[in-house]
């Protein structure tokens, strides 16, 4: 079967059949939210304490009221830094369970300074001074924000110092909701937009849960398939670059483009992930992956690493409408270390959304392009030649002998004695292992 059946109009056909059947997959494009705790009225504040540096000997004071507008709350305060320096409300015990969402949203309106959120776990409740603590900005121009505070963002914090041994956030276990304006932020840093005296947050309706989208299609895709359609017909460009994109046997990558740019246009939550040189025969131990975008980057991967990165995508927000390439870190102190939940939201965070590739220094997507025509007989002898593709060849035979020859033991181990020809299967892993590792 032709990689244009099996990419192009493969992935087509996907992504039609989910529109059309699985319209709860397909509606799922948009941030949910729901309310945690409103703060309109003067009853819903009343859970609310104050917690200001008094309890420390300082003379900061702050408390919480309701807009004149009646639309939500206002935290007013005046933080007085001798003797302390923070101002603070925290609510009383609520007992939470929001496992079912990704973080807290709020919409809010102050002056530029930076905020801290708080949050005290049950687990928490009699360990004095410990916390999960993050922080939020706000516009300096008076504007409205809304902020989206993910679990991820709460840093466990003891005496206030950050304990990086502290166990994550666990949000099914949500004690107390605070806020605090400090000149600090983490271990007795400063807080870089702090200004002493009276200050304002509006914070409109209350508090919010969200649930952000996640990827309702996560594709394997192949690094060389941007820079193949930026290449195009460009013969002379083509000639120096790597082999695979040279060869793009069929218009191989030429598919598998358009199977990205069909998914891209699908109006579905997406990731794609174009792995670099994927083998695993040879890839001894595991290692951490990093990611790139661009199509700038080569290497290799394993498939049992591309399936474990496609299943942190699935379920991590953080990977939705994405697309990068992947591939095991070279580096020594990367050796030997197994990819975490904590490593593949790290991976996620730090990609761009497609939409914003320009945005942080990538040029916008390139334009599909029809395959090029394929090289002649000569220059495809002289791509076969480049070592790559002869050191791909040479592990193709040795991987396919010791294939055989755990056959060939397992048969007379069974009282088969029989082996069956495997040159056709040898030929196709040899044409795969050309086409993916070089």
């Amino acid at each position: 079967m032709s990689s244009e059946r099996v990419e192009a109009q493969g992935i087509a056909n996907i992504l039609a059949a989910i529109n059309k059947y699985a319209s709860d997959i397909a509606a799922n494009k948009v941030t949910s939210t729901t309310s945690v705790l409103p703060m309109t009225t003067a009853e819903e504040l009343a859970v609310w304490e104050r917690l200001d540096d008094v309890i420390m000997g300082g003379n900061s004071s702050s408390g919480l009221s309701p807009s004149e507008d009646i639309k939500g709350a206002v935290w007013t305060g005046d933080l007085i830094v001798e003797g302390g320096g923070f101002c603070g409300a925290r609510t009383k015990s609520l007992n939470l369970d929001l496992s079912a969402y990704d973080g807290l949203q709020l919409r809010v309106k102050g002056d530029g300074q930076i905020f801290k959120f708080n949050i005290k776990t049950t687990d928490q409740e009699d360990v004095p001074e410990s916390t999960y603590q993050t922080t939020f900005d706000t516009s300096s121009d008076g504007n409205w924000t809304t902020v989206r505070i993910p679990w991820h963002n709460f840093v466990p914090v003891t005496r206030a110092q950050s304990d990086p041994t502290g166990e994550p956030l666990d949000p099914s276990k949500i004690s107390k909701l605070g806020l605090v304006l400090s000149r600090f932020e983490f271990n007795k840093l400063p807080n870089p937009s702090y200004k002493p005296g009276p200050f304002q947050l509006f914070i409109e309706g209350g508090i919010q849960a969200y649930k952000a989208p996640r990827p309702a299609v996560v594709s394997i895709s192949s690094a060389g398939v941007e820079r193949n359609a930026i290449i195009g017909n460009d013969t002379a460009a083509r000639k120096k670059d790597i082999p695979i994109v040279q060869l793009n046997p069929g218009g191989m990558l030429n598919h598998k483009y358009d199977a990205e740019c069909a998914i891209r246009a699908s109006g579905l939550p997406y990731t794609v992930i174009r792995c670099t040189g994927l083998d695993g025969k040879d890839i001894e131990g595991p290692a951490l992956l990093e990611a790139d975008q661009g199509d700038i980057i080569s290497g290799e991967v394993s498939r049992d690493e591309a399936a474990d990165a496609v299943l942190a995508a699935v379920s991590n927000p953080e990977a939705t409408c994405k697309t990068f390439e992947l591939r095991r870190c070279r580096a020594a102190d990367a050796q030997g270390k197994t990819m975490t939940d904590k490593l593949f939201n790290r991976l996620f965070l730090k990609l761009a959304l497609d939409r914003n590739r320009w945005r942080v220094g990538l040029p916008p997507f390139p334009r599909a392009v029809p395959p090029p025509p394929p090289p002649s007989e000569e220059s495809t002898r002289e791509i076969l030649k480049d070592p790559r593709v002869q050191a791909a060849r040479a592990q193709a035979q040795q991987q396919q002998q010791e294939e055989n020859g755990r056959i060939g033991k397992q048969q007379q181990e069974n009282g088969n004695g029989q082996q069956q020809d495997d040159g056709a299967g040898q030929e196709q892993k040899q044409k795969e292992l050309v086409n993916s590792n070089v």
